[in-house]
């Protein structure tokens, strides 16, 4: 029985992942600096979503620690523009998490089917892996595309 593929390979492999990796981290980093300029505990209760069209959106935890945020906008506005690892920010958006309680289970039914696009760059990246455990995985979610 051979050994299951260490992630690394599996990475160093695909292009895909790779980029991803590194998407990651950078949004990990950026994350990090945001919460660097809140005061504690404030500074536990929220994350960076996304940064988009000049837009930095935070996610808040609950109401309460989003209507803290908001108050501190202005502040956080001015130092984020100072600083060079967010270029063109000109808004900060607030919004509040859902709750897990509140999140509906996903059915089966309201999945969505992939690209045909999608679809063939799974097969392609599927015939590339010798981790057949990988390998399966990822030809069942290609199947997923109804063409």
């Amino acid at each position: 029985m051979s050994s299951p593929t260490r992630l690394e390979a599996i990475v160093a492999q695909n292009s895909i992942l790779r980029q991803l990796l590194r998407q990651a981290a950078v949004h990990q980093e950026l994350d990090s600096h945001v919460k660097c300029l809140l005061e504690e505990p404030l500074n536990g209760h929220i994350q960076l979503a996304v940064i988009r069209e000049g837009s930095l959106v935070l996610v808040a935890d609950s109401p309460a620690w989003a209507a803290k945020l908001r108050y501190q906008v202005p502040q956080l506005l001015r130092q984020i523009t100072e600083n060079p690892a967010f270029p063109d920010i000109q808004t900060i958006r607030v919004k509040v998490a859902t709750s897990d309680a509140s999140r509906q289970p996903v059915k089966v039914a309201q999945m969505r089917s992939l690209t045909k696009t999608s679809a063939r760059e799974l097969n392609r990246q599927a015939e590339l892996l010798e981790d057949p455990a990988l390998r399966d995985a990822l030809l069942r979610l290609a199947n997923r595309h109804k063409g």
